[in-house]
């Protein structure tokens, strides 16, 4: 299976893809994010 290729086997061109990133922004927009391991609290 190669890059673009729909489930059902069918290729998706980079025209469609490109298509579809533009008319869908807000699917590919994260809030931006922070993992903490863990939290170091020091009364110095």
């Amino acid at each position: 299976m190669t890059l673009g290729t729909r489930t059902l086997g069918v290729a998706i061109s980079d025209e469609e893809i490109s298509e579809y990133y533009e008319n869908n922004p807000d699917a590919f927009i994260e809030e931006e994010t922070v993992i903490a391991e863990y939290v170091i609290l020091d009364k110095d």
